[in-house]
């Protein structure tokens, strides 16, 4: 059997539909976390694009990631 590679994963954050700063924020789906949430897809490393403007909504989807 092939030995499986290491998926990684593109991903655009959305302003809108991620974002969230207090605990409200996992009452709802956000496309971003949504993937992580996947028990069938192991991702091995995730690039997320975003405008600078969007650095602080980034980190805490990033921080969301680890969570999940």
């Amino acid at each position: 059997m092939p030995k499986s590679r290491p998926l990684v994963a593109l991903g655009l954050l959305g302003p809108t539909l991620d974002a969230g700063n207090d605990n409200k924020r996992w009452n709802r789906w956000r496309p971003t976390i949504g993937l992580h949430m996947q028990s069938d897809l192991v991702i091995s490393r995730f690039e997320m694009l975003h405008q600078r403007r969007f650095d602080r909504l980034a980190e805490t989807i990033s921080e969301d990631i680890r969570q999940v």
